[in-house]
């Protein structure tokens, strides 16, 4: 009896896929495809790297074309568009990247593909991934989800080093701003000094202020209140980098972040969302200072804030009410 042969469909291997093990390849466009099916195709003789069949472990050149059933391949259509990266400043060893919110840093519970840790494995290729998961994919620091602005990566092992080294060592100085609930006195600097304690929630981290927690500290420098006192622009420049640190510390304070749905006042992201359309914490990473890796020298990089909160930020300004 005749064997029918499944009609195969074949993906181009883009550029930045160079170097890449061809079962990492297809784990990460395929995200559909689970774990045990995409291994089946391989035993099944059915993944095909330049028309022979391939095992996972096979390490990809720009050019080679992949073959899998047609059925499987179509799925590629339906996959997310690429992420494109934000370059804010780039050196051989680091770079800065403005990411957008809503946009998740590194794959975890219910993100497992689309984050921009693939964006950036993607842009930089086999130079990035050799840094491995022992230096992060070259992650030094990482923002929450919903939080936009500066974030500042390494391209090189040595470079994640010294880096690595300045964030433990508190020389890195970012500024954050954020607009918060609540009044507090315009141009007072609050020295907010919670310790934190980082624990789990729900399969995510979560941080809640503790007796015993680590030591974190945040100057705070409010800005401009708006809306007849019903929410402040503030700056804060956090001197340690516990996870939640700005989010906790000021709600803590008394002046939460609006739409902060994990420490946030619900009635005020009620209000923000209901007259401002408000949907993600209004936390905006603006500027980062640090010293070049190689030469030492200062570099001091800002991002503009996003759309969504420099509309609502001019809106404000021009004296919008609730």
């Amino acid at each position: 009896m005749a064997v029918t042969r499944r009609k195969q469909e074949e993906i181009p291997v883009p550029p930045q896929a160079h170097g890449a093990r061809l079962g990492t390849f297809l784990a990460e466009h395929f995200p559909s495809l689970a774990p045990a099916a995409l291994e089946r195709l391989f035993k099944a003789r059915q993944v095909r790297l330049n028309s022979k069949p391939a095992s996972p472990d096979l390490v990809l050149n720009p050019g080679d074309g992949i073959s899998l059933p047609a059925e499987t391949a179509r799925r590629a259509a339906r996959i997310s568009p690429p992420i494109t990266l934000d370059i804010l400043y780039e050196t051989p060893v680091c770079a800065v990247l403005n990411k957008p919110p809503g946009l998740v840093v590194e794959p975890g519970a219910g993100h497992k593909h689309g984050t921009l840790r693939d964006a950036l494995l993607a842009h930089y290729g086999p130079s990035q991934r050799a840094l491995g998961p022992q230096r992060d994919y070259g992650l030094v620091h990482r923002l929450d989800r919903d939080t936009s602005g500066v974030l500042l990566v390494a391209r090189s092992a040595a470079a994640h080093e010294v880096l690595a080294r300045q964030f433990a060592e508190r020389t890195v100085q970012k500024t954050y701003l954020a607009l918060v609930s609540g009044s507090p006195t315009l141009g007072n600097r609050l020295i907010l000094r919670d310790p934190l304690r980082k624990i789990r929630q729900k399969g995510r981290s979560a941080v809640r202020v503790s007796r015993g927690g680590a030591p974190a500290e945040t100057v705070v420098r409010p800005l401009e209140t708006f809306a007849q006192g019903f929410c402040t622009l503030v700056e804060a420049l956090p001197r340690t980098g516990r996870t939640h640190q700005i989010r906790v510390h000021l709600a803590n304070a008394g002046y939460p972040i609006l739409g902060d749905h994990d420490y946030g006042d619900p009635m005020a992201n009620a209000v923000a969302s209901r007259r401002w359309k408000l949907r993600r914490v209004a936390l905006h990473a603006q500027r980062i200072r640090f010293q070049d890796p190689v030469t030492r020298h200062p570099v001091e990089v800002e991002a503009e804030l996003p759309k969504d909160l420099a509309s609502l930020i001019h809106r404000l300004e021009q004296g919008e009410d609730l």
